[in-house]
């Protein structure tokens, strides 16, 4: 059975509850996002999220299951595919789906990594978080305040019409910081709302920016920072906001939050296991892209930032064509995620 992004809400709590027992990926939550197909499996506990764009089927991730029955799962789906006329790619494969991918004939190229913080062990105390300590400490001399909405700040359309402000206007700046991903990433809203948790950023009860994250579940389970934006221009408060967050969660004793996915980003050629097939077109692609790609999206930037949220590890994240890299698929790729 095939849900298109006008199913009932209801499929979706279905998915949800799919994702909770079975997902194991950081961002899988995303795979929930409106404009996604699903593909569910009418014999297992399963499905697959995808975007069609063209002649292909852009699968996020990989199927989500229980781990036995995720081969079986994506077998039916690449035989719906095949009957569809649809060529399928894969995007940010997890290196435990990569001998499942390899085995149905598909090859596989580092594409980027995504990235999670030790929350037990995050601290701003240390000579290494000394930058980020005083980054704090100046939003907190500028006034600024992060309030949960729906716990600290009441929802209202009022809020609501602050918070579409602000996307207008981070949107609407100009610049690399500008240039929101697709596809990769969540939405404000959307028939999941009420899983996410909001946090907007405030000085003297006017709304700057916000974060948002989105539940994660299996092996490190905990919260995905989804959206992270800030009215350009606005006072040096940014350290602030992540911090705010990170010490709330860190308080209600989260084990894990997920900086997610960057795309480009610490490509390394011992990052693909021992006989798993890689395309060698993509891996010049992606060396070029990673080393010349500033102007597509601001790789170094993200890293930085990321990385700076002591104590982070990262791990490699995939991209996976049938039999060989097609161009043509990877143009698509790229304007559906909005990098070019």
């Amino acid at each position: 059975m095939t849900l298109t992004p006008t199913s009932p809400a209801a499929h979706r709590a279905r998915l949800l509850d799919t994702l909770r027992r079975h997902g194991d990926h950081p961002s899988g939550f995303l795979a929930l996002e409106e404009g996604n197909e699903f593909f569910l499996d009418d014999e297992h506990d399963g499905f697959v999220a995808y975007r069609s764009a063209g002649r292909y089927r852009f699968v996020f991730s990989g199927p989500v299951g229980e781990t036995t029955q995720e081969p079986r799962i994506l077998d039916r789906f690449l035989a719906d595919s095949r009957r569809a006329r649809r060529t399928v790619v894969a995007i940010q494969v997890p290196r435990r789906s990569l001998t499942m991918f390899a085995e149905r004939g598909f090859v596989l190229n580092q594409v980027g990594t995504t990235y999670v913080v030790d929350l037990a062990n995050a601290t701003l105390d240390g000579a290494a978080m000394r930058k980020t300590r005083q980054g704090v400490r100046r939003g907190e001399r500028a006034g600024a305040q992060v309030l949960e909405a729906g716990v600290d700040l009441p929802v209202t359309p009022e809020l609501h019409a602050q918070l579409d402000a602000v996307d207008a206007q981070w949107l609407g700046a100009n610049g690399k910081s500008a240039k929101a991903l697709r596809f990769l990433v969540g939405s404000r809203g959307g028939p999941l709302a009420d899983q996410r948790r909001l946090f907007v950023v405030q000085i003297d009860g006017r709304t700057i920016g916000y974060s948002q994250c989105a539940p994660a579940f299996g092996t490190q389970p905990g919260w995905l920072y989804d959206l992270n934006r800030l009215i350009p221009g606005s006072p040096d408060v940014g350290n602030l906001q992540v911090w705010s967050v990170m010490k709330r969660l860190q308080d209600e004793g989260v084990a894990h939050l997920h900086l997610g996915f960057t795309p480009f980003a610490d490509l390394d050629d011992g990052h693909v296991a021992p006989g798993i097939p890689t395309s060698g077109l993509g891996t010049r692609a992606m060396r070029l892209l990673a080393r010349y790609g500033e102007s597509l999206y601001p790789v170094a930037g993200a890293v930085a930032w990321k990385r700076k949220w002591k104590p982070v590890s990262s791990a490699p994240e995939y991209v996976a064509f049938p039999s060989r890299l097609r161009l043509g698929a990877v143009v698509r790729l790229m304007r559906l995620t909005n990098v070019v």
